[in-house]
């Protein structure tokens, strides 16, 4: 896939909103409960989190908003109602996982996933993302507002390139 400017402009918005994410994350959270932030070493864990009252939703937001452009960017659609339809997926999609935090759903989720595993712990992570996350009737707005968001910025004029883009073939010479 050949990327135009605008492409390599969203990608970088993208990234920056889910660099923003992971640093509210990491500095305004106790991230013990937050699965990935485990996977770094203690040493780049602050011991206390900064008290930040308007950022608690602020991560959905970004991660709703990255997303819708990096699938616009991999999937280019090219209307209006494709651009539509990608950021209801995504804000779907971020309602799902925070319903999913409420009790009897994360539990059912969680004794699904143990369930499919078997025994194994493969998809015990899966599970105690739910059993430990927290559902937040303003992460349902936040999400809302990142995909409102994502679909201004893809169908403004500035995207038109990525919103009007077709798949490059190679040319073919006829002899």
């Amino acid at each position: 896939m050949h990327l135009t400017g605008s492409g390599c402009r969203l990608i970088g918005y993208a990234l920056l909103a889910l660099l923003m994410g992971i640093s509210l994350y990491l500095f305004t959270r106790d991230t013990h409960g937050v699965a990935f932030l485990n996977l770094l070493p203690s040493a780049f864990r602050p011991d206390h989190p900064v008290s930040c009252p308007f950022c608690g939703s602020l991560p959905t937001l970004l991660h709703a908003y990255a997303f819708i452009l990096l699938s616009a960017v991999v999937l280019r659609p090219a209307t209006r109602r494709s651009l539509l339809g990608l950021s209801l997926f995504w804000l779907t999609l971020e309602c799902l996982f925070e319903f999913g935090q409420l009790d009897g759903p994360a539990r059912q989720i969680d004794q699904l996933l143990v369930d499919l595993g078997d025994g194994s712990d493969s998809y015990a992570w899966i599970g105690r993302f739910f059993l430990t996350g927290t559902f937040d009737p303003w992460d349902l707005l936040g999400a809302g507002v990142g995909a409102a968001g994502a679909y201004l910025t893809l169908a403004s004029g500035t995207t038109e390139e990525v919103r009007n883009a077709q798949p490059d073939y190679p040319e073919t010479t006829s002899d």
